[in-house]
């Protein structure tokens, strides 16, 4: 796909806690991350919330622009995107580039907005990797 005259490459890694472990395999050669929420259950928001964590605490992911895409904004009952940054402390995220973007992947509402704003900011961002050691 094309964004921006930037070829975008987007891998999905599931959140299932046993495919975790391959998450580290691609920070590298990333430049940008979609952290994807269901904002209609809110039960799952701890789970969602460490995994989050766990993702930022990599030196490898320092600096990235980070979109968090709450998903399922058109379900009845979907918290809003300032009762998503409330209840997962995500207000507290000062470094780096980060928003909350409301969306629905099934009406595509908030994708492309999203995905064009990540692309901006990926670009704005300067990282030089050194073969698997992350940015310098």
């Amino acid at each position: 796909m094309d964004v921006e005259s930037c070829k975008v490459i987007f891998w999905d890694l599931g959140g299932q806690v046993r495919m975790r472990q391959i998450w580290e395999k691609y920070y590298a050669e990333a430049h940008g991350m979609i952290f994807v929420i269901d904002s209609a259950d809110p039960r799952r928001f701890e789970e969602a919330r460490h995994a989050f964590e766990t993702i930022r605490a990599q030196e490898q992911l320092r600096g990235m622009p980070v979109m968090l895409l709450a998903n399922k904004q058109d379900l009845p009952g979907a918290l809003r995107v300032g009762d998503i940054e409330s209840s997962l402390g995500f207000r507290e995220i000062g470094e780096g580039k980060f928003r909350v973007q409301p969306a629905s992947c099934l009406t595509c509402e908030g994708i492309e907005d999203g995905v064009r704003w990540l692309v901006s900011q990926s670009k704005s961002v300067a990282r030089s990797f050194d073969r698997g050691n992350g940015p310098r």
